[in-house]
């Protein structure tokens, strides 16, 4: 669980409605929270912190990627994986590599 000084912060600038500090306080939680691989706390803390720009794949959609390896003592995700937070439609390569994949 986050210490106090981190909690202090995040409730002082969900109170003063300081959007920025409250998005980048929670993304310090949820990092100390992957640091003590605590893998599911901290994949739940991200999509209600940025469920709504998380793109989901449609339920019936054929899944691409196999479900992650686990460990096989304790059942635990061996890797995250990670919705991107941008479409490809975004991003900007230089022109040689736009030439590349035409």
């Amino acid at each position: 669980m986050a210490n106090g000084k981190i909690l202090r912060q995040l409730i002082k600038a969900g109170a003063t409605g300081d959007s920025a500090a409250f998005r980048r306080v929670s993304e310090a939680v949820i990092e100390n929270e992957r640091q003590k691989q605590h893998h599911l706390l901290a994949n739940d803390l991200e999509q209600i912190l940025y469920g709504e720009h998380l793109q989901q794949a449609p339920k019936n959609a054929h899944r691409l990627i196999p479900n992650a390896p686990v460990d096989k003592e304790r059942g635990l995700p061996l890797l995250d994986i990670k919705q991107p937070q941008r479409s490809l439609e975004e991003m900007i390569l230089p022109e040689l590599s736009v030439l590349a994949l035409e």
